[in-house]
């Protein structure tokens, strides 16, 4: 078989027998990606986002995000800090961060990297995947 395509950089083999461009698979529920370069960012469930600030981001969590849904931070330079609004919390391994304003999720290198699955809607965040020493409060 073939599709009449030819193999490229932007071409893949498929199993059926055909050149063909690759299809995009989403990162963990994420299906868009946004570069951050300013301070600050609120997030939007199912984005990952780029924390490209020489300095750092401070990323703010949705005040609305239904049961389910992903948000991802991959950490390309500087710092990156997760800030929660009232009565929300991120539970991280067996921790769990201060509710509401008070807690945070950080990064410690650059290239730390984070998934995050909201568990109860609007409130509850958990970590299911971190690249790096991720601190908590």
């Amino acid at each position: 078989l073939d599709s009449g395509t030819a193999a490229s950089s932007a071409t893949v083999w498929r199993g059926d027998g055909a050149w063909a461009a690759p299809t995009a698979s989403p990162a963990a529920g994420v299906t868009s990606w946004s570069d951050v370069t300013g301070a600050s960012q609120t997030m939007v469930s199912s984005v990952g986002y780029f924390a490209n600030n020489a300095s750092a981001v401070a990323f703010t969590l949705p005040a609305t995000a239904a049961k389910f849904e992903f948000i991802q931070i991959t950490g390309i330079q500087g710092s990156w800090n997760i800030i929660q609004g009232s009565g929300q919390s991120i539970v991280f391994g067996n921790v769990t961060t201060t509710v509401g304003a008070g807690g945070s999720l950080a990064s410690t290198n650059a290239h730390d990297c984070l998934t995050l699955q909201c568990i109860v809607a609007n409130t509850t965040w958990q970590v299911v995947n971190a690249v790096g020493n991720i601190t908590y409060v």
